[in-house]
């Protein structure tokens, strides 16, 4: 597992990553999401079981069910085979619970907006 300070480095990392791709290849930061999922549909065809990053639904996994959030998996040719449940320090944790809290509100305010848009206007 990665120490605070080297998961606090990838974060840090990640969020300027489309700027450096730029920076470096002067072009659109396209390349990484198009490997990805090159990367991802190869596993699913050659039934390679490798772990990556996905957006998944759990069911119990990190103490939640019934949200979609981005956790590590096992992919193989059926899909999501295991979802990795690492077990989180209380600061990870923390910032987990924060996005998953972020998530419910953002599809809370969707279904709002549907509901007003079906029903109030009449």
């Amino acid at each position: 597992m990665l120490s605070p300070e080297e998961i606090e480095e990838v974060v840090e990392n990640t969020k300027s990553g489309g700027a450096q791709i730029v920076k470096y290849l002067k072009t659109s930061a396209y390349y990484a999401p198009g490997r990805a999922i090159a990367i991802m549909v190869e596993a699913i065809l050659e039934n390679r079981d490798i772990v990556v990053p996905s957006s998944v639904i759990l069911e119990g996994e990190y103490g939640y069910e019934d949200i979609s959030i981005g956790v590590p998996i096992v992919l193989g040719n059926s899909g999501a085979k295991v979802i990795i449940d690492w077990g989180l320090d209380e600061t990870i944790k923390a910032k987990f619970d924060l996005a998953v809290k972020s998530i419910k509100i953002i599809l809370h305010m969707g279904e709002r907006e549907l509901f007003d848009k079906r029903f109030t206007m009449g």
